[in-house]
């Protein structure tokens, strides 16, 4: 099983840049693009500050594909 993150769909439905998501979780926005592209996987920790700053649960963030 295999966790996909949706911080994209999320950050594209609220209308903000990766660079604008990047500021208000006090990350590069480079970091945040790799998240998006499946390159990297953040901590809970910064799951949690992606998921406030997207006005969402972080669970919300999170879907699993077989």
């Amino acid at each position: 099983m295999k966790a996909v993150l949706k911080i994209k769909q999320y950050r594209v439905m609220r209308d903000l840049s990766t660079t604008e998501l990047a500021r208000k979780v006090n990350v590069a926005q480079g970091y945040i693009s790799d998240i998006e592209n499946g390159n990297k996987f953040p901590s809970i920790p910064l799951l949690c500050h992606i998921a406030k700053a997207l006005s969402c649960k972080p669970g919300e963030l999170i879907e699993c594909e077989e």
